[in-house]
């Protein structure tokens, strides 16, 4: 083998017939089943600690999908007892803020009419286009940003809701409850 520097790459090996060349091709198929055989290895694993990690977490994502709705639902029962828009407790805080939103339509019938009201009322310049896409469908970020006028011009309007959220206070490791 030629001796070369890490900066000059991996060295050269000498071949110098055929046979040897051959030989080359050998190794080379060896050393790859054994690489394509340690990566199936590899992935069969991590597979199986991904199936280990969902069913271990999965009961606890699903509690707090059940414990955020219920907050959710007694915040809103009792936005009265808020403190301005939040209220801060002993492990968290949690908050309603006022959002608008401009609800869509989704039955694929009311989404094709509100496109065909789109393009009548903003066909001069192709403004529509900015408003639907080549699929087509509805560009909902464009639409989000249109005027109440330009809205109500296609028979959608900006409603307020209320949005809930929360942030829970650190919790220490071991104060966390052990399954």
């Amino acid at each position: 083998m030629n001796e070369q520097t890490a900066a000059q790459g991996p060295a050269v090996e000498e071949i110098i017939s055929w046979a040897a060349v051959d030989e080359a091709l050998k190794a080379i198929g060896q050393i790859k089943a054994r690489i394509d055989a340690l990566t199936a290895e590899t992935t069969q694993a991590v597979d199986e600690i991904k199936r280990a990690f969902s069913g271990a977490v999965g009961p606890g994502k699903e509690e707090v999908k059940r414990l955020e709705a219920g907050m959710e639902a007694f915040v809103l029962a009792h936005k009265e007892e808020l403190d301005g828009k939040s209220k801060k407790l002993n492990h968290g805080e949690v908050k309603l803020r006022e959002v608008s939103a401009i609800p869509l339509p989704e039955d694929e019938k009311d989404v094709a009419r509100l496109i065909a009201r789109i393009k009548e009322k903003f066909k001069a310049g192709g403004r529509w286009k900015s408003y639907v896409d080549e699929s087509p469908r509805l560009n909902e970020k464009a639409i989000r940003s249109m005027s109440d006028e330009d809205l109500k011009l296609v028979g959608l309007k900006r409603e307020k809701q209320e949005s809930f959220s929360y942030k829970v206070a650190a919790v220490e490791h071991h104060d966390a409850p052990a399954e």
